[in-house]
């Protein structure tokens, strides 16, 4: 039953993300502008990001000489504390629905 309860609260979460939320890399982006207030992931997030003077989904958007490839699930939690970022984590078919739409969604504070 709880089981059930969550993936219907995932599935209105992704409608909210659907009707005002920000997808894929952009949602990495606005996160260290601090405009971020809830960052959404899939359980088990496969991406990998580039950590430079940013972290990036491109080593060329890291910046800095040479930016080190890292899992995206070693680095979020860090920067999401820094930005005071709640995440949460979808799973079933929530999760599939959201790594077709970049793997990442983010509600805005403003």
């Amino acid at each position: 039953v709880l089981e059930k309860m969550e993936r219907q609260d995932e599935e209105a979460l992704l409608g909210r993300l659907e009707e005002k939320g920000v997808f894929g890399p952009q949602a990495l982006d606005l996160l260290q502008e601090g405009r971020v207030d809830l960052l959404v992931l899939p359980w088990d997030p496969e991406t990998r990001v580039y950590v430079g003077e940013r972290v990036a989904l491109d080593p060329g958007a890291a910046g800095g000489d040479s930016p080190v490839e890292k899992p995206l699930a070693l680095v979020i939690p860090g920067l999401a504390e820094a930005y005071g970022t709640r995440l949460e984590f979808l799973h079933g078919e929530p999760q599939k629905r959201l790594k077709e739409r970049g793997g990442m969604a983010a509600l805005l504070r403003w």
